[in-house]
């Protein structure tokens, strides 16, 4: 999960209000979350005052395009992808004024809105958004785990698209980077129970899925995407009961943890 704080040296009430985002967002406060950044953004479009210098303006303008980009962030995670894509777009034209055209900020909008695109349906802009945000953390030197993520991304567009072996090649070179964090292991593990799942092997991804379960921490946001999928797998294989227990098990989590979700 990536900070809503803001980088940029701005106004102390703006960075306040971003603080406090950050710290609803964590504790799955999804609309207090939003209605902080939407009070920050207020600030920043208020502008820095007259006769501030340009250097002023700039961070100004900056710290408006990182908190659109967490605007988006807490509206795909409220479930709005719709809000989301607007966001980010023009976080996207913003940073693209404001930015070199490969900054690791250009990237990151760009392997969100591929997300975004894909949850509306949107597969072609979404393969062509989450390559543009690789080729540019590749030519930066971004972390792996920046990389893995736009990989891991590709892997599913591909899956939705019918390239099943486009989406294991995906997974493979991401799986290959060197120095990935475990989080990001761990979701590439679940993506490829995923895509099992999807190609009809669902005996071999409850295997999988449950072994996963086995290694990740209970309250983490992955375990409760884990039980969300072992749900759907056993549903899949017409295992009713064993569908009805994890379905709820993954509600009750998630109302611990993401009570607005």
């Amino acid at each position: 999960m990536r900070d809503l704080a803001l980088k940029q040296p701005v106004s102390a009430k703006a960075k306040q209000l971003a603080d406090a985002a950050d710290r609803h967002r964590r504790a799955g406060r999804l609309a207090a979350a939003r209605s902080e950044l939407e009070g920050a953004l207020a600030v920043i479009d208020r502008g820095p005052g007259w006769g501030r210098s340009p250097l002023t303006r700039l961070r100004w303008a900056r710290a408006h395009a990182d908190l659109l980009c967490g605007l988006g962030e807490v509206s795909m995670e409220q479930g709005r992808p719709d809000l989301a894509r607007a966001s980010l777009e023009q976080a996207l034209r913003e940073h693209a004024e404001l930015s070199y055209a490969e900054s690791a900020d250009t990237a990151t909008v760009l392997n969100n809105l591929g997300v975004v695109y894909e949850k509306l349906g949107l597969l072609n802009e979404s393969e062509h958004a989450l390559r543009r945000a690789m080729q540019i953390n590749q030519r930066i030197g971004a972390a792996p785990a920046a990389i893995a993520a736009n990989l891991n991304n590709i892997s599913l567009i591909s899956q939705a698209k019918g390239y099943p072996e486009e989406a294991d090649l995906a997974l493979e070179g991401a799986a290959q980077l060197a120095g990935l964090p475990p989080g990001t292991v761990a979701r590439l593990d679940r993506q490829r129970s995923f895509h099992l799942a999807t190609r009809g092997d669902y005996a071999r991804a409850v295997v999988a899925i449950s072994e996963q379960l086995d290694r990740v921490d209970e309250g983490t946001i992955d375990h409760v995407f884990l039980v969300g999928d072992l749900a759907q797998t056993y549903a899949a294989l017409h295992r009713w009961s064993d569908a009805e227990r994890w379905q709820r098990r993954e509600i009750e989590l998630r109302r611990r943890l993401q009570p607005e979700s």
